[in-house]
């Protein structure tokens, strides 16, 4: 009986439930609005996040008091985050390993060419910003770097989600374009780590360091984990049960363990593929994640 007895402002769960309720009717408003105009609905989420941000309704105060409190804002990105490693898993699933195989030896050529255009160009306004403003305090290569690396991510889950919802994933255009956005954003993120590094007067050797752990944790997920995985679905496979309950525990406690190590990265391309059970978990996270959890 919140609404009778209670100022729902002062009850966590109240204002949660409402802020998910004025996202998920805003941003389908939105995407149906936009659809007659041929947009995706990610577009739609685009445009009611500047809505709900500081730029439009969070220069209102009786938004910012009632709706979206400061104190509430870390429990809402937090849930969008567990929705976003969702949906990364998600992604996992649905790509196809062999065309991915494949695309190499187109991909990296262009991934090189699309990372060193736009960090060059950001280089260089950062060069020209940094000597315009004499009064910055920040180490200058640190400034340079971190606004090289703005220029250069990709906004890897929102054109995940734009492949998706146009059914381009698995498509040879959709495939190479997810492959060059996880290359772009792997050096980009180096970068960012060597920019920290300076920021903070640590060895720019920290950007290697990140390199290198995050190729550890590739090969450990792809010569390791998967072979385990497989040896494990292929005995379940056996047996007619490759949907089995623990199999599928397994693997989402392998996802908890992988975005525990990466903060977003998961085990979605490890899973086998023979069988049903890709399938089975696509089909039961696809409609609460692309619907729920990704406004």
């Amino acid at each position: 009986m919140v609404v009778l007895f209670e100022d729902p402002r002062k009850l966590p769960l109240a204002t949660f439930l409402t802020q998910v309720f004025i996202t998920l009717v805003v941003c389908k408003i939105l995407a149906k609005l936009l659809s007659y105009i041929r947009q995706p609905q990610v577009i739609g989420q685009i445009i009611a996040g500047i809505l709900f941000g500081p730029s439009v309704l969070g220069h209102i105060r009786g938004w910012s008091e009632t709706i979206w409190l400061p104190s509430s804002l870390p429990a809402f990105q937090l849930i969008a985050n567990l929705g976003l490693l969702f949906f990364m898993f998600f992604l996992g699933l649905e790509l196809d390993l062999g065309q991915i195989k494949n695309s190499w030896k187109t991909t990296i050529p262009i991934a090189c060419a699309s990372i060193i255009f736009p960090v060059g160009i950001g280089c260089a306004v950062a060069l020209w910003f940094y000597d315009m403003n004499s009064n910055f305090q920040t180490n200058k290569i640190a400034f340079i770097l971190f606004v090289a690396s703005g220029f250069g991510f990709s906004a890897f889950p929102v054109l995940a989600t734009l492949l998706n919802s146009n059914e381009l994933l698995n498509k040879p255009i959709g495939v190479q374009t997810i492959s060059l956005a996880a290359v772009e954003d792997i050096a980009v993120w180096v970068i960012l780590a060597i920019a920290s590094a300076f920021s903070s007067g640590d060895s720019a050797l920290q950007g290697l360091y990140t390199l290198l752990l995050t190729l550890a944790f590739i090969a450990i997920m792809v010569f390791i984990i998967r072979p385990i995985l497989k040896r494990l679905h292929d005995f379940y496979l056996r047996r007619n049960d490759d949907t089995n309950v623990y199999l599928v525990v397994i693997c989402l406690l392998l996802l908890v363990a992988a975005a525990f190590t990466t903060e977003v990265m998961g085990n979605g391309l490890c899973l086998p593929r023979k069988g049903e059970l890709t399938n089975f978990l696509g089909l039961r996270i696809e409609l609460i994640i692309v619907e729920f959890f990704l406004p």
